[in-house]
C-alpha cells in the first residue's frame, strides 16, 4: 500500500488528509508554503539549496549517493506525476 497519494495536483497521507501540493514546478505544504522545486532533473528546498537529482531511473541526493529510484517512489506514491516531481514528492513527504 502506498504511504501517499496524488489527486490531481494535491498530495495526501494515508487517510486522505491533504498534506501538500503541486503548483507548476514548486512544491507546497498543506499551509502553502513552498518547500521545495523542481528545475529540469535537480530538486531544491525552498532556499534553493540542491537536495537531490534524477539521473536516469536513480533518485540521487545531493551528494550523488543512490537514495532510490523512480520505481521505489512509484511504489510509495499512488497516482499523480512522474519523473522529477515524483522523485521530489518521494523525498519531501516519504522518505
Amino acid at each position: 500500500m502506498a504511504n501517499v497519494k496524488m489527486q490531481g495536483n494535491d498530495i495526501r497521507d494515508k487517510s486522505g488528509k491533504k498534506i501538500g501540493y503541486i503548483r507548476g514546478e514548486d512544491i507546497r505544504d498543506s499551509s502553502g508554503r513552498k518547500i521545495g522545486y523542481v528545475r529540469g532533473d535537480d530538486i531544491r528546498d525552498h532556499s534553493g539549496r540542491k537536495i537531490g537529482y534524477v539521473s536516469g531511473s536513480d533518485i540521487r541526493d545531493s551528494s550523488g549517493r543512490k537514495v532510490g529510484s523512480i520505481n521505489d517512489a512509484r511504489k510509495a506514491i499512488d497516482g499523480g506525476y512522474g519523473g522529477v516531481i515524483l522523485a521530489a514528492v518521494w523525498l519531501f513527504f516519504v522518505r
